[in-house]
């Protein structure tokens, strides 16, 4: 019950604004912002994984606002390590020029 309760009282509810959200384009400015305040949302909520799991909805991500979650809020420095590497090796490979042998 306490899941339903913190996600907006019902599933169906928590549903639609999920729905909602997915539905921005998180490489514009307003996608970015909306991704981000709903982050915010989440963590007020207690909501971590799934603060951490907006931070990273945004393009180009707020990486280290996850990271910064995983590590201070879940407790889980493996997943704000595997947080980092993942968005450097997305930054590595989107290099232009960059074979991505070194």
């Amino acid at each position: 019950a306490r899941a339903d309760a913190s996600r907006g009282g019902k599933a169906g509810d928590w549903g639609g604004k999920l729905s909602k959200l997915l539905a921005f384009d998180f490489s514009t400015d307003r996608g970015r912002t909306a991704a981000r305040k709903n982050a915010y949302a989440l963590l007020a909520k207690h909501e971590h994984a799934l603060a951490c799991a907006c931070f990273l909805l945004a393009e180009p991500p707020y990486a280290r606002d996850a990271a910064l979650v995983a590590v201070d809020k879940m407790r889980n420095p493996d997943l704000a390590f595997a947080l980092a590497r993942l968005v450097d090796a997305r930054d590595v490979s989107a290099r232009p020029g960059d074979d991505g042998d070194h």
